[in-house]
């Protein structure tokens, strides 16, 4: 889906975290569980403009993958709806 990108911006979203990145601060023993970094190269390859993820209730809020931002916005990490805004890029950015 990544590699047909037609929209102005592309929003890859999991349930579970596409990098251990986004799981300090939970127990290390349980990061298999909430997550997996084989995603990684997808993101690093594809680069889409935001990735978003929830499950880690305990870990890092933001982080960044080959220069994509990723946003785990487990209710509990931030006890509010999270609200991202995405720039304008490329020649959208300059008009």
């Amino acid at each position: 889906l990544l590699s047909s990108r037609r929209a102005r911006y592309t929003v890859l979203v999991t349930h579970y975290a596409p990098t251990f990145l986004t799981l300090v601060g939970e127990d290390r023993r349980i990061w298999s569980r909430l997550g997996h970094p084989r995603l990684e190269a997808v993101i690093k390859r594809r680069a889409p403009d935001v990735v978003i993820h929830g499950h880690a209730h305990n870990g890092r809020r933001t982080a960044s993958v080959g220069g994509v931002p990723v946003y785990n916005v487990a209710l509990p990490l931030w006890r509010s709806l999270v609200e991202i805004r995405l720039e304008p890029r490329g020649l959208e950015a300059l008009l």
